[in-house]
């Protein structure tokens, strides 16, 4: 690597990718090191972590989490913090440091992660997936991600949004290398309530497809629009003719899973960002007689509209009268959704489906809406975030604009080696016309 070069390639980022780079970082870095960047909700002891919100400007944490720990332990150098949207609860176009536009298309956006991976500026990156949206902007911004089972990378110093359902993963231009970061900091911890007691994970997997079963989820293919939906089914006609066994299902209670997601998220994410007040650390307002204004004029000048939103309506579903109907009914959904997927895998290995409807959405249109689960785009990850299964995803189809479209492949539950064999196979496999 010409590290000079690269400096002067990520100062000249036109994207926005990072938020924060250490060109010190890279220059000290050593020969045999591979460079990484971070979303910026994961904690770095003693670096500004904001999470992509003004409330947070200042934060400086005396504490790491504890897979940047793992990753720099296993060779891995730290050279920049990617762009989020505020608090993880949306996208790019939500963010303080302003929106990520895509490498390919600046009237596009994507995720920090994928355009700094995409442009080079790093090897891979580690990312904080709430619902499916981080991998989604992996896909459609050109790069293949793995998120793996639910428990089995620490959460231990996320600044937390959907706590539940959240995961890190990784993002590189090939499967292989997001896998091989994933490995380097997943296994047990005793600091996180939520980890998996299993000591250390193996991803290694060979691009072999042979006799797997593989369903297509139809629900998921109807509601991508036609190019979105071919590119999918050229993947799954590649995945035949490398021994694969394809089928099609239909999804009855997860066609539930995008409203129950969307009901627990701003319930959790009310929760997460109550912390924030203007007391304990980030963003104080000047300007106030009481308590009541303290927390009031911090909160309300510091915290953008879509974390406003999801705070008012997690209120309203946590409200002593509606926590029955809304939050302990998306919490029955989310069992429903689980169980029926336990039945699927009876019969098969591995869902494929497309991550998105269409390629990367237009930053005019991204920024119409300020509550992110109205986008359409949330159901296709939606049932799979819910049962915390592994999913892998690339990009696989290009529109007629030039950008990609992407797909993704779940499996069950701790069998986290049979989408990253399909992913393999598939990068691997001869591409028609259509396919980036």
């Amino acid at each position: 690597m010409d590290k000079e070069k690269q400096l002067q390639r990520i100062s000249a980022d036109r994207c926005n990718s990072l938020v924060q780079f250490y060109p010190a970082a890279l220059q000290e870095m050593p020969a045999d090191a591979v460079a990484i960047v971070v979303d910026d909700n994961l904690i770095q002891r003693d670096t500004v972590c904001a999470a992509g919100s003004h409330m947070l400007y200042s934060f400086r944490p005396p504490f790491q989490a504890e897979a940047i720990t793992r990753a720099q332990a296993a060779g891995y150098t730290v050279i920049g913090r990617a762009n989020i949207g505020e608090f993880n609860m949306a996208g790019s176009e939500t963010s303080w440091f302003g929106p990520t536009l895509h490498p390919q298309d600046t009237a596009h956006l994507t995720s920090g992660a994928a355009a700094a991976v995409a442009q080079g500026f790093a090897e891979a990156a580690l990312i904080v997936d709430a619902g499916g949206a981080n991998l989604r902007q992996a896909a459609l911004g050109g790069c293949s991600a793995f998120r793996p089972t639910y428990g089995s990378v620490s959460r231990f110093g996320i600044i937390a949004f959907l706590s539940s359902s959240e995961q890190i993963g990784g993002v590189a231009r090939d499967i292989d290398t997001a896998a091989a970061l994933v490995q380097a900091v997943a296994g047990h911890d005793e600091k996180d309530a939520t980890s998996l007691p299993k000591p250390q994970y193996d991803y290694a997997a060979a691009a072999d497809v042979a006799g797997l079963r593989i369903a297509l989820v139809e629900d998921l293919l109807a509601a991508a629009g036609a190019p979105a939906r071919a590119a999918t089914e050229q993947a799954a006609e590649a995945l035949a003719a490398a021994g694969a066994q394809i089928s099609r299902i239909r999804l009855r209670q997860a066609a539930l899973a995008p409203q129950a997601l969307a009901v627990m998220a701003a319930a959790e994410g009310c929760n997460n960002i109550s912390r924030f007040d203007g007391v304990k650390y980030g963003y104080r307002t000047a300007n106030y007689r009481n308590i009541e204004e303290l927390y009031c004029r911090s909160r309300g000048e510091a915290i953008g509209e879509t974390a406003k939103c999801l705070a008012m309506l997690g209120s309203l579903v946590l409200a002593k009268d509606n926590y029955e109907p809304y939050y302990r009914k998306a919490l029955q959904v989310r069992y429903l959704v689980k169980q029926e997927l336990d039945q699927i895998f009876t019969s098969c290995d591995l869902l494929l489906a497309p991550v998105a409807p269409a390629e990367a959405p237009l930053a005019a249109d991204a920024a119409a809406s300020p509550f992110p689960f109205c986008d359409p785009a949330h159901a296709f990850g939606a049932a799979a975030t819910l049962a915390g299964l592994p999913v892998a995803v690339l990009p696989y189809g290009t529109a007629e604009n030039g950008l990609p479209f992407g797909l993704q492949l779940f499996a069950d539950s701790g069998h986290d080696s049979l989408p990253l064999r399909a992913a393999k196979a598939l990068q691997a496999a001869p591409r028609k016309g259509g396919a980036c």
